[in-house]
């Protein structure tokens, strides 16, 4: 075994970091699974490079050595183009690299958008000569270090799309003012606040029209002067006819989604263009952490995690860093053919995936692709990997060995099973289907049958052990259904086919959100339903959805009469509905056209008609206005 410590932070080492929203654990992934990367073992272009990997595991992750010095970009880049992804990161100490133009002239490292700087300290030289050597602009530029020596004003750093400092004492005027990016970002800066309304006035003048946002945290004090930024710029308090009340982050900046800043109590100006502008200042509690903000950024950091490593021939440890993700991991019935389970892997919405059909090989498949053997669980495996525009298929040779592979690699990356996507008509046994111990994490379940029995569908899942958050019924279900099924306690149920429902099951729902599609059963039956609600206790339900209705539930005065239901107030909710995001992800309902009644606990409720789009929805206010800080 390679003598490697258990912390990495014992030796110094220069760090390449891959955050491409990738996958896997890279030794096990490299020694014994996909065969993506496993056939680097028998492809020509590096048998002669890879002649022994040792790999070690700790806690947070598995590094992996090769044997050949000076193969680290060598290795790097065969497996970046195995995978049809591009480096993304880049986080380093200056001081491990002797010849940075060589380094940047790696082929890999001309992709990189976001870089790093973690010396403690480096010099204005070795600062310069780095990025003197990229070739193209970088987007994201986050320094750590404290730099000595002056540093040009017109270095390209300042052209990025995203400059954040975590050092500043030798950041001066003339920094600021060449500023031409649209992000900026001072972590406890130690300049005045005379610098930063002079670069507020540079803007106003009318210089960078693609400045978006100055962001200021562990600010002192003589920042806190909200007088101060009102007589420099004549700045008004939020005319909510001017502009929205939050302003919404880019989602390339901020490498997050939905990012918002609350600038209601922020103080507004505009330039002779046109262009409006915010300064928002929030003192902290603590007096050494105020914030002082025009807009704003988001500083995203990383926590690194698994990795393999290389030495230079001075013994300096470089460390070439892969974190992976799966995005999404779901065994479905509907992306094979023929139909057979299959675990598929989508490591992120535009890469490829690799799907695991739970059968061997079909007959014309078993000359193709490329070949290869792995073990799992103590049983020895022959792979066959077949490639594709969009996703690399593998089998094995092995009957109903499906599941212990799909078990072995959700170990292997540490992730569980989020979705499952069955025609309950392929799987022969859905009670041993269903309690296999991958099944148990399920989130969302589809049931995809075009008809399915009573019966199968409550063996299924009368064997779940948990009710599942999310569960959508395709099928047309033939027999009657126990309104007691489990199904019916989901946090959320949309029924696409609804002849089967009857009155017990709209009243036995004991969940949050309830969806029907097409519904065929009468407008009595929801009213009822909603009675039940007005008289009862029940305080977890949300949201009842119906599409596609029929016209008689278009009849508003009905629900006014049977509800003595009134129009919007806006002293008692907000305009808009925001759906909980455990259901999904920023979407919300104009309610203004609802109407509203109260039960005896206070709950209130609306009901909205929308005849264009053929939409009944009833909504419960557990939140009647939005909290903001």
């Amino acid at each position: 075994m390679p003598r490697f410590p258990q912390n990495l932070s014992n030796r110094n080492h220069c760090l390449l970091y891959y955050d491409f929203c990738l996958q896997l654990d890279i030794s096990r992934f490299l020694s014994s699974l996909l065969p993506v990367v496993l056939g680097m073992f028998q492809c020509h272009k590096v048998t002669k490079l890879v002649k022994l990997f040792r790999s070690m595991d700790d806690d947070d992750g598995t590094v992996l050595y090769s044997d050949i010095k000076k193969s680290g970009f060598q290795i790097t880049n065969y497996i970046l183009d195995l995978l049809h992804e591009k480096l993304e990161t880049l986080k380093m100490d200056f001081n491990l690299i002797d010849d940075w133009k060589g380094f940047l002239a790696e082929r890999c490292l001309k992709s990189v958008p976001r870089i790093e700087i973690l010396s403690k300290t480096v010099s204005s030289e070795k600062l310069s000569s780095l990025f003197n050597n990229i070739e193209n602009q970088l987007r994201h530029v986050h320094i750590h270090s404290k730099v000595e020596g002056p540093v040009s004003t017109s270095l390209n750093i300042f052209r990025s799309d995203v400059l954040i400092f975590y050092e500043t004492s030798w950041i001066t005027r003339e920094h600021l003012l060449g500023f031409n990016g649209k992000y900026l970002c001072f972590i406890n800066p130690t300049f005045g606040v005379e610098e930063i309304i002079e670069f507020i006035k540079h803007w106003k003048n009318g210089n960078n029209t693609t400045f978006v946002a100055l962001l200021t945290v562990e600010v002192p004090q003589e920042f806190m002067d909200r007088g101060r930024f009102i007589s420099e710029f004549d700045a008004k308090p939020w005319d909510p006819t001017k502009r929205e009340k939050c302003f919404i982050y880019e989602k390339e900046i901020t490498d997050k989604q939905n990012v918002v800043a609350d600038l209601s109590k922020g103080l507004d100006f505009e330039r002779d263009d046109g262009l409006l502008a915010t300064i928002k200042i929030r003192p902290s509690r603590n007096v050494r952490h105020h914030r002082f903000q025009i807009t704003g950024v988001q500083d995203i950091t990383s926590d690194l995690s698994e990795g393999f490593d290389f030495e230079r021939d001075d013994g300096l440890l470089a460390t070439i860093l892969i974190r992976f993700h799966i995005d999404y991991a779901t065994i479905s019935t509907e992306i094979h053919k023929p139909k057979s389970p299959t675990l598929q892997l989508q490591f992120s919405p535009s890469t490829r995936y690799i799907l695991i059909p739970f059968q061997r090989a079909p007959r014309w498949a078993r000359c193709e692709g490329r070949r290869f053997t792995g073990t799992i669980d103590g049983v020895k495996h022959y792979f066959r990997c077949m490639g594709g525009d969009d996703a690399t298929v593998l089998y094995s040779d092995i009957q109903n060995s499906g599941f212990q592979i799909a078990s072995y690699i959700l170990d292997l990356l540490h992730e569980k099973l989020q979705y499952l996507k069955i025609d309950l008509n392929v799987v022969d046994d859905l009670k041993g289907f269903i309690t296999e111990p991958c099944m148990k994490s399920v989130l969302r379940m589809e049931v995809v049958s075009e008809t399915v029995t009573s019966e199968k569908l409550s063996i299924f899942f009368n064997n779940i052990e948990n009710p599942a958050k999310n569960v959508h019924i395709h099928s047309k279900v033939e027999g009657r259904v126990n309104p007691n099924l489990i199904i019916f306690r989901s946090d959320m149920l949309i029924i696409y086919e609804t002849n089967w429902i009857t009155r017990e099951h709209l009243l036995g729902f004991n969940g949050k959100y309830l969806c029907f599609i097409n519904p065929t059963f009468g407008v009595e039956g929801v009213i009822e339903f909603i009675k039940q609600w007005r008289n009862g206790n029940n305080t977890k339900f949300a949201i009842l959805k119906m599409a596609e209705v029929p016209q008689k539930f278009m009849n508003r005065d009905r629900f006014i009469y049977e509800f003595n239901a009134k129009p919007w107030d806006p002293t008692k909710r907000e305009k808009c509905y925001i759906y909980d995001k455990e259901i999904t992800q920023d979407i919300v309902a104009d309610l203004s056209e609802g109407l509203d009644f109260e039960r005896d606990d206070g709950l209130l409720a609306t009901i909205n008609i929308r005849p264009h789009g053929a939409l009944f929805q009833f909504f419960v206010w557990h939140k009647r206005f939005t909290v903001t800080e």
